[in-house]
């Protein structure tokens, strides 16, 4: 019964413990959920969650829901980001992810969050509702992008012919830190796991290149070891020149076939989603990105 459930912060549980109900909260998701532990605990670090700002529901002295929160700035506002929730299917459509919600709530208003920070998928309509109903509203679209290897006729042949028909820049690699693109090139706010403090904390090892002309940086991209991509920018006199294509070229190195990931593309950014298409990427996913005034 619903009544029975029991809520508090997950501070004390085992790492081990949240890993294994988080897969099964996911096992049925519409996007495969494929995370050893390793990536979890690597996922949780980069995102900033905070166990004691992370809330659990119990049954039956059971952990059947969850909300991972991670806490930090945003648009200049101390903000609780929702890093992942889930809840045992055996328990879904009881009611207890509202109560959850409300819950998680008054604990982030105790820790002095003032918002509440998500993304969902689209398609997922039941949660879009949900989140909805708790105060929620939609701030902007996201599109997901990846692909399985670079084609025949693709990014490596292209930005090659760029890069010798000008002779006017070059790509190397460097330090996370130096990778950072300038505000300025920009034209939208990353999401929160790929902003800039996001990436600086992130313990996994990144993939870093920048685009130098004449020595002054005109571009740089920035992805995990694992071919996420979390920042990919080029400074506005310098597009459509190949820049972009030759950044792509440099993460995938003398692997062209890894498959490489982009999470989080503004959806308001079409010439963005036009250079991912005509590189050789498809669309996955689909996210609103919504938040809750506390």
């Amino acid at each position: 019964m619903s009544e029975d459930v029991v809520f508090k912060t997950l501070e004390t549980e085992p790492r081990e413990f949240l890993y294994d109900v988080f897969m099964q909260a996911f096992a049925d998701y519409s996007v495969p959920v494929r995370s050893s532990f390793t990536d979890f605990t690597d996922m949780h670090l980069r995102r900033g969650i905070d166990y004691t700002a992370s809330v659990g529901a119990y049954a039956q002295g059971r952990l059947v829901g969850f909300i991972f929160n991670g806490v930090g700035e945003w648009q200049g506002q101390t903000t609780a980001y929702d890093g992942g929730t889930g809840m045992l299917p055996d328990w879904r459509g009881q009611g207890i992810l509202k109560r959850l919600i409300a819950f998680s709530k008054d604990r982030l208003r105790g820790l002095g969050c003032r918002q509440w920070l998500l993304e969902v998928l689209q398609d997922n309509v039941k949660a879009v509702a949900a989140y909805e109903h708790a105060g929620f509203h939609r701030t902007r679209g996201l599109y997901c992008f990846e692909r399985d290897s670079l084609p025949d006729s693709g990014i490596h042949r292209k930005a090659a012919d760029r890069t010798k028909i000008r002779q006017e820049w070059e790509v190397v690699p460097c330090a996370r830190q130096a990778a950072l693109p300038e505000p300025e090139w920009l034209d939208w706010l990353p999401s929160w796991q790929n902003s800039d403090a996001s990436i600086l904390r992130s313990p996994e090892p990144m993939l870093c290149f920048k685009a130098l002309a004449s020595g002054r940086e005109i571009g740089a991209i920035l992805a995990t070891a694992g071919g996420s991509i979390c920042q990919l920018a080029v400074a506005p006199e310098y597009r459509r020149k190949g820049v972009g294509s030759a950044l792509l070229a440099a993460l995938s190195g003398d692997s062209p076939k890894v498959k490489i990931r982009y999470v989080n593309i503004d959806g308001a950014d079409s010439g963005h989603r036009a250079f991912m298409l005509s590189s050789g990427f498809q669309k996955s996913a689909s996210q609103w990105e919504m938040i809750a005034v506390l």
